[in-house]
């Protein structure tokens, strides 16, 4: 079991006493940690980031405690190949640099495992951190590969609704650029709202052209958050 533990040196929140800690993790992946019961004050588990730390006391960092129970993800499709889940906004799809243990990828694995210890998932797609949806995974190399490999036949349309504070054209082309592209090369999606519920509430728009770019494309629409 990974465990990371800490003495403290003087009073202050917990959050920033392990940020002092802890400098390569974000502020936003250590609450995280907090809120999903991962971190001990003296054996006790604290999920309030403001909880006040006293000098000496022992911070806990239990990167195993994570379970699917405490992110409630609904599973909405599961046979011997597949599982589906609706992966809620700020969720990691798959793990970064930043963050290794609390993404969807993690709490399916550890879910399926609990059924038996030898069960894995393959990637088949991702989600966008702040892009909730459905995701799915496999359960075997051989799944995987089928959809991915057929993946524009299995899946012929993107949509989502989104939120913006601004009003924006019904139709049009986005051209993006890529900051972790070495090479800035651009990705271009179509965008077409289909319906509009009000003036900042868009129910249905549909993304055609590179995915990659999605996320990238709504914000330079000022559009603030997408659900699939």
């Amino acid at each position: 079991m990974k465990k990371r533990t800490f003495i403290v040196n003087e009073e202050d929140t917990l959050i920033n006493t392990i940020l002092s800690f802890k400098k390569d993790l974000s502020k936003k992946t250590i609450k995280n940690y907090i809120t999903h019961k991962m971190v001990m004050v003296n054996n006790n588990v604290i999920t309030n980031t403001n909880y006040q730390v006293h000098k000496n006391d022992i911070i806990e960092i239990n990167y195993n405690k994570t379970e699917i129970k405490d992110y409630n993800l609904e599973i909405l499709y599961e046979d011997n190949y597949l599982i589906a889940i609706n992966k809620p906004c700020k969720l990691l799809s798959i793990s970064n640099d930043k963050e290794k243990n609390i993404t969807a990828y993690r709490i399916v694995s550890d879910y399926l495992k609990k059924e038996k210890k030898t069960n894995k998932i393959f990637v088949v797609h991702r989600l966008d951190e702040e892009t909730s949806g459905i995701l799915i995974f496999a359960k075997d190399q051989k799944t995987q590969k089928i959809m991915q490999d057929n993946w524009n036949e299995l899946v012929k349309k993107r949509g989502y609704i989104a939120i913006t504070d601004n009003k924006i054209k019904d139709k049009g082309t986005i051209t993006s650029y890529l900051k972790e592209n070495k090479n800035n090369s651009s990705c271009i999606d179509n965008f077409d709202i289909q319906l509009k519920m009000n003036d900042n509430k868009i129910e249905d728009i549909r993304f055609e052209g590179e995915a990659c770019a999605i996320a990238v494309s709504s914000a330079s629409i000022s559009i603030q958050k997408l659900i699939g």
